[in-house]
Parts: structure tokens; sequence; C-alpha cells
């Protein structure tokens, strides 16, 4: 999950960061390019749904 969005979770205390060795951080979104021509039905969901978490939130 993007940080940007749990970092508010986890400053209220509501949530708290486990393997953290396991899950390094990088600054922005990566895009995903299949090397399939049909992709995934869920890649297909998670674009949209980054869509529009993207238009909701002005980014």
């Amino acid at each position: 999950m993007a940080e940007d969005i749990v970092l508010p979770y986890l400053a209220d205390g509501l949530s708290m960061r486990v393997l953290d060795d396991w899950c390094p951080t990088y600054a922005g979104y990566k895009l995903y390019y299949p090397s399939r021509r049909n992709p995934a039905p869920g890649s297909h969901s998670h674009h949209a749904n980054t869509r529009l978490l993207c238009a909701s939130t002005g980014l």
C-alpha cells in the first residue's frame, strides 16, 4: 500500500508498521507495463482504482 495513504493511520496509532526490513520505500508511484497483450482483469481494476484515487486527491 502506498505510504502517503497510510501515514494518517500510522500517526493516529490505528495501524502499525510490520516487517519494515521487507518493505522498502520509494518515491512516487510506479507504472506496470504487462508483457502480455491482454492483461489480467485484476490489473485493469487496480489501474481504474488508482485513477479514481488520483482524481479524487488531486494527484
